[in-house]
């Protein structure tokens, strides 16, 4: 097997940018894919209700537990 020696006047100039063009070229339909899905689901109204269940779900699960009047309770109490 023949050594071969690479030093770099046998690279060409830009080798980092074929480099990270050929590593751009294989991700980006990838990272599109990702970003045009969490798009759909942020900006569709289904997404959007969803989010605001949930939040009306736990507010009503914190008071219904009186979860901050106990918490402000707790830190007078500790004060005393």
């Amino acid at each position: 097997m023949a050594n071969i020696k690479i030093t770099i006047s046998t690279l060409p100039s830009n080798w980092i940018d074929s480099v990270a063009n050929t590593i751009n070229d294989l991700t980006m339909p990838i990272f599109e894919k990702m970003f045009s899905g969490v798009h759909n689901a942020l900006y569709s109204g289904m997404g959007a209700s969803i989010f605001v269940t949930y939040c009306i779900i736990w507010l009503l699960r914190q008071a219904q537990n009186g979860y901050v009047s106990r918490l402000i309770f707790l830190r007078i109490k500790e004060k005393n």
